[in-house]
């Protein structure tokens, strides 16, 4: 039972690992997109 646990554990915490680095991925593209459109307005 514990040996069960500590795997849903460790699967949960792969899975917010993973969570985190798509979310650091949309950041930058949200960062770049409005960069590019600053520089367009700039332009």
């Amino acid at each position: 039972m514990e040996g069960a646990w500590i795997m849903s554990q460790h699967i949960s915490d792969e899975k917010s690992r993973l969570d985190f680095r798509n979310g650091n991925k949309v950041r930058v593209k949200i960062l770049l997109g409005q960069v590019s459109e600053t520089d367009r307005f700039v332009l």
